[in-house]
């Protein structure tokens, strides 16, 4: 897969090599982040402990990714994707997906999560902050997510909500994480839009029995690659890195048995370590300067 495509039209991939991320917005994002979670705004073991379901709709840090995300965008990309793309659904089943959905009698194309994306990016990210210094713990972590059948809220890892005994480290990786984690996914789901993937498989995204299908089990391995590179440049615009993403794909790649959910994520089977290659030697270059 060659990385030097040019933009011009839907089908192409971005190539703004600026950094677009406002300093001022980034030291807010953290700020937001840090108070959310140390008051467990972002996690949740039970339906009575709300995921963040009143920050996200009141400009919380992952409102605030999106609009950088789409601040970014080039000038064609921002043809195919709504100023305000978000939609947060309240749902126990973890997914992003690109949808087409009406806000204020107008027609939005953007992208939709579910409140347990949330929690689910929040605790993939403290398993891979965690395992940084416990030996096995992300393995473990993902053993157990692979039992998460969507159809209950999603366990927390052992120590997620003892917040406040964190250390510093600790603190500051799983919160990079977790940054990492939701904008490149949603940034993937809003390349769906640009790269023309959404309208191709608009009418298939729903099965006979009204069953939404991720466009993930649609998509050829060149349209997967080309929309997670997308992706992945959207957010190194907005100065945040690939780790992350290549964090969630691991998760879900070590899993024994995946669950159906994960297919939001990421398709069945791809090339993941070219993938990984390729986004690192994206993000080398990036930060380079050049491509």
């Amino acid at each position: 897969m060659k990385l030097t495509k040019r933009h011009g039209d839907s089908t192409c991939l971005s190539t703004n090599l600026s950094f677009r991320m406002n300093i001022s917005k980034l030291i807010a994002a953290a700020l937001v982040v840090v108070c959310l979670l140390g008051n467990g705004g972002f996690s949740r073991s039970n339906s009575a402990r709300a995921a963040g379901a009143e920050s996200l709709s009141s400009g919380d840090v992952v409102n605030m990714l999106v609009s950088q995300l789409c601040d970014a965008l080039t000038p064609a990309q921002k043809k195919f994707v709504s100023d305000e793309p978000l939609l947060v659904e309240k749902a126990i089943t973890p997914y992003a997906k690109p949808v087409e959905f009406m806000r204020d009698n107008k027609p939005v194309a953007g992208v939709a999560i579910s409140e347990s994306f949330v929690t689910l990016a929040n605790c993939v990210a403290y398993a891979r902050a965690k395992g940084s210094s416990q030996k096995g713990f992300f393995d473990q972590f993902s053993a157990a997510l692979a039992k998460e059948s969507g159809d209950r809220p999603l366990a927390e890892p052992a120590g997620l909500a003892e917040r406040s005994q964190w250390p510093l480290k600790l603190t500051n990786e799983q919160l990079t994480q977790f940054n990492q984690i939701v904008a490149a996914v949603v940034a993937i789901d809003l390349a769906h839009h640009y790269l023309g993937h959404y309208q191709k498989y608009k009418s298939r995204l729903t099965d006979g029995e009204g069953r939404p299908v991720p466009i993930n089990s649609l998509l050829t391995p060149d349209e997967w690659e080309d929309a997670a590179i997308a992706g992945a440049l959207n957010a190194l615009d907005c100065s945040i890195a690939t780790d992350g993403l290549r964090t969630l794909f691991e998760c879900i790649e070590k899993m024994p048995q995946r669950p159906a959910w994960t297919l939001y994520f990421m398709p069945e089977k791809f090339d993941r370590t070219r993938l990984n290659r390729d986004l690192a030697k994206l993000e080398k270059g990036f930060f380079r300067g050049r491509r």
